[in-house]
């Protein structure tokens, strides 16, 4: 397939840490396989509300998420270890982001409504860097000064996310990712192919260099 323009859906959550570690690999792997990316930055936990199948419900008594009574790859220093490893391995910047200042759907309209104005990986890029290299906490305020930085109009942003609009356009993109058997992120939809998770990278990039 390498070289044949194929185009993969690149279904990223802005506050998934191994979204931000996907993303980092994908200039990369479009490079060495003429592949474009579609990102579509979605609020994971509709996804998985939409299967009601979550094991990312945090428990404030103990600490964990839900999914840890499950599986030892949900405990969160399991996890914070793992997401060190990977950023290692791929040499980028890794910051343990900071509680957020503003709620997880928020940022992500912003996401979407810079997609629909045709700039969505630059800003999601800029974004995930904001969170996890440099550690900072979004607000509106960085939203729509990521928003100048990518060349769009940062009123324009926030009357999409404002107005509902981006928001119609999020479900939208949700209902599609559950038609395409997709249960989390980050998830790489080829054709009827599903790759799902940062550690999936690998036979992505296999299955298309054949």
């Amino acid at each position: 397939m390498a070289g044949s323009e194929l185009t993969v859906a690149f279904y990223c959550g802005i506050g998934s840490r191994y979204s931000y570690l996907a993303a980092t690999q994908l200039e990369r792997l479009s490079e060495a396989t003429g592949t474009n990316f579609e990102w579509f930055p979605i609020i994971s936990s509709e996804l998985i509300a939409a299967r009601d199948q979550n094991p990312f419900q945090w428990d404030d008594k103990k600490q964990e998420w839900s999914g840890a009574t499950m599986s030892g790859q949900y405990h969160e220093a399991y996890r914070r270890r793992d997401l060190a490893r990977w950023a290692t391995l791929y040499g980028v910047s890794y910051r343990e982001p900071e509680p957020p200042a503003m709620d997880a759907a928020s940022r992500t309209l912003y996401a979407v409504a810079a997609s629909s104005l045709g700039s969505g990986p630059t800003y999601c890029r800029r974004l995930f860097d904001t969170i996890y290299d440099q550690g900072r906490p979004t607000d509106e305020t960085i939203c729509r000064s990521i928003a100048s930085d990518s060349n769009l109009d940062p009123d324009e942003l926030t009357s999409l996310v404002e107005s509902g609009e981006a928001a119609k356009i999020h479900d939208g993109w949700v209902v599609s990712a559950k038609n395409a058997g997709l249960f989390g992120v980050p998830s790489f939809v080829l054709g009827e192919q599903v790759f799902w998770g940062n550690d999936r990278l690998p036979l992505l990039e296999a299955a298309l260099s054949l």
